[in-house]
């Protein structure tokens, strides 16, 4: 598992810019977000229903992944046949045995993954209020759904939990092919049984012949994430489908389907995000190995760029739902028009516009020369 040279930007992936990347990145996240969670609550509209609690779920997981990314500060390593995942271990976070920064990646992994089932969530929740009646499902009360989602969750979180365990933890193999590059790297002796980290090897070399061959259980468990990732890809497309379908619908009052329309491009744009700084580099990560190239520290740099959804993420729902953007104008005294307010009137872009509105009935004093 040779390593190239030091790489140009590998500046990018060390300290200072790492921690202080992964440091403004969640700050803004968590910010953000605090934002919409108040703006989803200062709007008192009917038409945005329970999908709030949805939003406000969403919200709390985007933070909580911002958080573990600073936490770990993770690298990750690519090689020609898997990549490391290199958490923080120094300090507190250097135990026996690694134990604390396993711990933490594990934590990492799950937080990270989260957003996807919860997004998932969003467009499932918008067929269910889109069927009117049409679904077999329509009987169902809160309790059902909220027990479904937790069950699903459970579920979902729970298999790469044990695909981790299952055969990504480190070992008494990883130690012994630990590169020694990563010591003047990225300051981590992935030799050192104190030191925690997860290491893929989709392919090893064979003990006998030294012919690199498929790691069974690596095949296994990446096959489970991998197939996790791709069910809640395709619960989202056939959900967009369905959706696009019902909005369409000619039973709908225009005031609900502007609402409605409102909300989908909302998802959609919350959807658009994600696959551009989460789905497109995660995938590269776990499948780029497979073509036998050693790119190194890339993956890092991959990995920092998925903290630059859960930041983005609030922006683009405040900026899309007209009635999310008026109750943050409202907050903070900014002057905003838009017909589609919750409380159905305008508020004037500026105080100019006030001036040269006149008041119905008053009577206007001409101008002095």
């Amino acid at each position: 598992m040779s390593s190239p040279l030091t790489p140009n930007y590998f500046w990018i992936v060390s300290d200072p810019f790492h921690s202080l990347f992964f440091g403004v990145t969640g700050t803004i996240s968590i910010v953000t977000n605090l934002l919409l969670i108040y703006a989803l609550f200062a709007s008192k509209n009917a038409e945005i229903g329970h999908y709030r609690h949805l939003l406000v779920c969403f919200a709390l997981c985007d933070m909580a992944t911002s958080a573990m990314h600073f936490v770990a500060l993770p690298h990750i390593h690519m090689t020609p046949v898997g990549f490391w995942f290199l958490p923080r271990n120094e300090g507190i976070f250097r135990t026996e045995g690694g134990k604390l920064a396993t711990a933490l990646t594990f934590v990492y992994i799950a937080t990270y993954y989260q957003t996807f089932l919860i997004l998932s969530y969003h467009f499932v929740y918008r067929v269910r209020v889109l069927s009117r009646g049409h679904s077999p499902f329509n009987s169902w009360k809160s309790f059902h759904w909220y027990l479904l989602g937790v069950s699903v969750n459970i579920l979902y979180i729970g298999s790469f939990m044990w695909a981790c365990w299952y055969t990504f933890m480190s070992s008494d193999y990883s130690r012994q092919n630990a590169p020694n590059s990563f010591v003047n790297l990225y300051h981590k002796d992935a030799s050192d049984p104190d030191v925690g980290y997860l290491v893929i090897t989709w392919k090893r070399a064979n003990l006998v012949s030294g012919v690199l061959e498929w790691h069974l259980p690596t095949v296994i468990a990446m096959s489970v994430c991998i197939g996790l990732f791709t069910a809640t890809s395709a619960v989202i497309t056939v959900s967009i489908v369905l959706i696009s379908r019902s909005i369409k619908a000619s039973d709908l009052a225009p005031r609900t389907r502007k609402m409605q329309q409102q909300l989908f491009r909302a998802l959609l744009i919350q959807t658009a995000a994600p696959c551009l700084f989460s789905y497109i580099p995660l995938a590269t990560i776990l499948l780029f190995p497979l073509t036998g190239i050693d790119v190194g520290a890339l993956g890092t740099v991959l990995i920092m760029t998925t903290a630059l959804f859960p930041s983005l993420d609030a922006i683009l729902v405040v900026l899309f739902i007209p009635r999310l953007r008026y109750a943050v104008c409202r907050a903070f005294r900014i002057p905003y028009e838009d017909s589609s307010t919750a409380q159905g009137y305008s508020v004037p872009y500026s105080l100019n516009q006030i001036v040269q509105r006149p008041m119905t009935g008053a009577k206007v004093s001409p101008t002095p020369h």
